[in-house]
């Protein structure tokens, strides 16, 4: 994927979460995380549209000033984030087939090194299972996973919890996949760190 020469060097942390989802306790708790795994070494990928975990990433990059890439379907174009580094839209791969929510999902996290997955809905469930499918093919040719980051931080998405469970299950997944929740800030960059760099 190409990015703007900003996004250069930097490892590219996703974030994944409900568009419902904004809490200031997940707004500290995610900008602790990223000043704990070092601001200016990463840049953001997340959803592109207002609202949300998308639009609550987009304001603690800019705060830190961390370039944060919005990734969103065509259809989405209308709601799109307006201070974005960067945006991406993702058009349809075949003409007849209209631009649906979800099918930004595989160009959202193959453009990242980690995501971290903060609750979620039906979205977060196409990302989820995006990045084990790429994870699987990964790890099958001994390639870099991308590593995935689960939290606790917001409990009222539980339609998640299945397929959460299911990725840390999965025995050929868990050297991408942290065996744990995590609530802790600076556990999440502590794995970040020893695992991006």
């Amino acid at each position: 994927m190409d990015l703007p020469e900003i996004f250069e060097g930097r490892k590219r942390i996703g974030v994944c979460g409900s568009a419902d989802s904004d809490t200031d306790l997940i707004k500290q708790k995610l900008a602790d995380t990223f000043v704990m795994t070092g601001t200016s070494s990463i840049a953001v990928i997340c959803g592109g549209t207002r609202g949300g975990i998308p639009e609550l990433v987009e304001d603690i990059a800019r705060e830190l000033s961390i370039p944060v890439c919005g990734v969103m379907p065509a259809c989405g174009e209308d709601y799109a984030l307006s201070t974005l580094t960067h945006a991406i839209t993702v058009n349809p791969t075949h003409p007849s087939v209209p631009s649906t929510w979800g099918s930004e999902a595989s160009t959202l996290i193959g453009a990242c090194d980690a995501v971290i997955f903060i609750g979620g809905g039906w979205g977060t469930i196409i990302e989820a299972a995006t990045v084990a499918k790429i994870n699987a093919s990964r790890l099958k040719k001994k390639k870099t996973p991308i590593y995935v980051v689960l939290t606790n931080w917001d409990n009222t998405q539980m339609l998640t919890d299945q397929i959460f469970e299911a990725l840390l299950s999965d025995p050929n997944l868990e050297e991408a996949v942290c065996d744990q929740w995590f609530s802790d800030p600076y556990e999440i960059a502590c794995f970040l760190t020893d695992k991006l760099w």
